[in-house]
C-alpha cells in the first residue's frame, strides 16, 4: 500500500504539470478607499483581484458569514480544482509582489509541507486551544484568517458546508470568523498548515525603521521588520514576503504624528 507522501507527491506532480491559475479574492460590503490600499499594490504588481460582498448586510468578526459564504459561491462556481486561491483582508493588505512570486512561494511550501491550504501566522493566540497548536520555534505560531492560500479543492474542503449566519462552534455558541477557521486547522492538522516562516505572507504590527506606534513595538511579533530597498524585510526569518497584513495596530491611526496626524504603520510603509 502506498504511502500517504507518495500519494500527495503523485498527485502534487500531476497538478502542477502545468502552471496553475491564481484567483486572489476579497470581500467588501460597502465602497470604502481603504481597498485602494489591497487593490491599488495588486493592480500595481500586474494582477487584479475580485472583490465580493457589495451591498450585502455584514458586521466585523462575529457577523461575517455572509461575506464568507460569497467567498465559498466564488471557490466552487468560478474555480477549477487545482487553481490556487488566494483571499485577503479587503481593508489592511499590501502586496510587495506579484503573481508570479506569490504562486512560487505557495507551490515551495506546498512542496516543502504537503499541504494544500495555508494560512498566515501571527505571534498571539484568540483560541482557548492554544496547547493543540503544533509545536515550532517561530514567533508567528497562531493562525490570524486576514490572509489564506491554497488549491481549489483544498478550499472546498474548507467551505464544504455553507457557513452558518450567526456563525457558531459546535456547541451552538456565537464565535468570530477567526474562531472558525482555526477550529478547522486544528482539528485539520494534517492537510492544512501554517506560514509560520514568513516566506509569502507578514503579519506586520510595526515597522522598527520606518513609522510606527512606539507603544505597540514590544508587542509579540512586532520586533524584527525593516524596511530595506523599498520592501519589508523579516530579519528574523531571513523573509521578504511579497503579502503584508496589517492588522489592529498596524492600521489604527496615530493621531499624534508629528507630520500627517492619523497616519498609520500601513500607510507609511506604501509611502516610503
Amino acid at each position: 500500500m502506498r504511502s500517504s507522501s507518495a500519494i500527495f507527491l503523485s498527485l502534487f506532480a500531476s497538478v502542477t504539470a502545468s502552471r496553475p491559475r491564481l484567483h486572489a479574492v476579497t470581500y467588501a460590503n460597502i465602497p470604502d478607499p481603504r481597498v485602494a490600499l489591497s487593490v491599488g499594490t495588486a493592480e500595481l504588481h500586474g494582477f487584479y483581484p475580485v472583490v465580493v460582498g457589495y451591498g450585502h448586510e455584514a458586521t466585523w468578526a462575529y457577523g461575517l458569514a455572509t461575506l464568507a459564504n460569497k467567498v465559498r459561491s466564488y471557490i466552487f462556481n468560478k474555480t477549477n480544482g487545482d487553481d490556487i486561491i488566494l483571499f485577503f483582508d479587503a481593508w489592511d493588505v499590501i502586496f510587495q509582489g506579484g503573481e508570479e512570486e506569490i504562486v512560487d512561494r505557495f507551490l515551495d511550501i506546498e512542496r516543502r509541507e504537503q499541504r494544500s491550504l495555508i494560512y498566515h501566522a501571527e505571534a498571539s493566540c484568540t483560541s482557548s486551544r492554544v496547547d493543540d497548536y503544533p509545536p515550532t520555534k517561530s514567533t508567528w505560531r497562531y493562525l490570524n484568517c486576514g490572509l489564506y492560500i491554497g488549491r481549489s479543492w483544498a478550499m472546498r474542503e474548507l467551505y464544504k458546508n455553507p457557513l452558518k449566519d450567526p456563525l457558531q462552534d459546535k456547541e451552538g455558541r456565537s464565535i468570530r470568523l477567526q474562531n472558525w477557521h482555526t477550529e478547522y486547522f486544528l482539528d485539520n492538522q494534517d492537510t492544512v498548515a501554517l506560514d509560520t516562516g514568513c516566506e509569502l505572507m507578514q503579519v506586520v504590527l510595526a515597522i522598527e525603521s520606518l513609522h510606527g506606534l512606539a507603544d505597540h513595538l514590544d508587542d509579540p511579533g512586532a520586533r524584527g521588520l525593516v524596511v530595506s530597498d523599498g520592501k519589508l524585510v523579516n530579519t528574523v526569518t531571513h523573509t521578504t514576503p511579497p503579502i503584508l497584513h496589517f492588522p489592529g495596530v498596524g492600521h489604527w491611526p496615530d493621531w499624534w504624528h508629528e507630520e500627517r496626524v492619523g497616519t498609520c504603520t500601513a500607510y507609511e510603509f506604501f509611502r516610503d
